[in-house]
């Protein structure tokens, strides 16, 4: 199960779907106050973070994770008004750093080297992915 946290709706719900096209259940959650309640209804085996998120912010939110013994994957997407957070991400060990805009083969791929890749057809899901792109606007 994949937790992804973002505030920005459209784009988790296309992210979201695209992933479960390659085989990986997602939850979706749109404010980081819904984090800790999912995490433990799903017990997630990774958790993508937008450090943009605001009240709590997504540096608050990682806190919180660590705090409440949260010892699974987490990747968090950052941009260039949010880069000052990323060495207290670090400091909270997160695995991987996604600068935004990202692009969902970006976020495909830091998601299978962060837990494997349940697809047994790689062709098969990569044709399924770049149709699904198209159709969503997604790079």
């Amino acid at each position: 199960m994949i937790l992804l946290v973002t505030h920005e709706v459209e784009f988790a719900k296309h992210v979201g779907r695209l992933l479960e096209a390659q085989g990986y259940p997602v939850m979706l959650a749109f404010q980081g106050s819904d984090v800790p309640t999912l995490v433990t209804q799903g017990n997630p085996q990774l958790i993508v973070v937008n450090l943009y998120l605001r009240n709590p912010s997504g540096l608050e939110v990682l806190r919180e994770l660590r705090a409440r013994g949260y010892a699974e994957k987490i990747i968090v997407l950052a941009g260039h008004s949010v880069s000052s957070e990323i060495p207290q991400a670090l400091c909270l060990g997160i695995d991987q750093v996604l600068g935004q805009p990202v692009s969902f083969n970006q976020i495909v791929s830091a998601v299978r080297v962060a837990i494997g890749s349940p697809v047994k057809n790689e062709d098969h899901a990569a044709r399924q992915i770049e149709s699904y792109a198209q159709l969503a606007n997604i790079p």
